[in-house]
């Protein structure tokens, strides 16, 4: 998601399931993919994420896949990124009554820690994610992923991703020189590092963002700034 949570996490959810058009491996890697680029920025290495789960439009029923329960298992035991929160959010449906039941019987207690459970409908559960300061005004609408804005939204991030990472192999495919042992010794981590961030794709909390309109104004930074003008103005004007 665009935003982060009053802690400076980064959200990431999963609102809907694509079905079995694509196989596990597909959506394997299109998983890893998003968790990589959460993962980039310092903040989220050490904040953690967290991850928002909908289990509204599911449109096919896993518990009897064993290929897919077996592919998420090593999913989640693969990935780089810690979690630091899961928000679970289940129709009002006796057989998700009853999954919460199991998921809380049989889940880590670190993990059991670390989620909250949030049952009803969609509108319901996005007022119960409020409480814990999470902007759901990031996710669509209803959770419709065929809107225009949401296929607006997601294509814009994707030309981002894209000329970042472009940026990248252009800055490495100059300064790389590889030996003959396919060591590449000229390589330095910090031109990486520095170039990954050349382009921020999510600003922090503390961040003062230039633009227009009431989403920029409403931004923490910048409204922080506003409230320093305000203490200082005074002291300003005296002198």
């Amino acid at each position: 998601l665009p935003g982060r949570d009053p802690s400076g996490r980064r959200m990431i959810a999963s609102l809907a399931d694509v079905g079995p058009t694509y196989p596990v491996c597909d959506r394997a890697q299109a998983a890893f993919y998003v968790w990589q680029c959460a993962s980039d920025d310092e903040t989220t290495q050490r904040l953690g994420s967290v991850h928002l789960v909908f289990f509204h439009k599911l449109t096919k029923d896993y518990s009897d896949d064993t290929e897919d329960k077996q592919g998420i298992k090593r999913m989640v035991q693969a990935v780089s990124l810690r979690i630091s929160g899961i928000h679970m959010c289940l129709p009002d449906q006796p057989y998700y009554h009853a999954m919460r039941a199991t998921y809380t019987l049989f889940v880590h207690p670190q993990v059991r820690t670390r989620t909250r459970i949030h049952i009803g409908s969609i509108q319901e559960c996005c007022y119960s994610l409020k409480s814990f300061g999470i902007p759901v005004k990031y996710l669509p609408t209803g959770l419709n992923l065929s809107s225009k804005e949401t296929i607006k939204q997601t294509r814009k991030w994707l030309d981002m991703r894209s000329a970042l990472e472009t940026k990248l192999e252009q800055r490495n495919g100059n300064n790389l020189i590889i030996n003959s042992g396919g060591c590449d010794d000229d390589y330095d981590n910090s031109d990486a590092h520095f170039y990954l961030h050349d382009i921020i794709e999510c600003p922090l909390r503390e961040d003062v963002l230039f633009g227009k309109g009431m989403p920029t104004m409403r931004h923490a930074g910048n409204v922080a700034m506003r409230r320093l003008l305000e203490e200082r103005w005074e002291r300003y004007v005296a002198r």
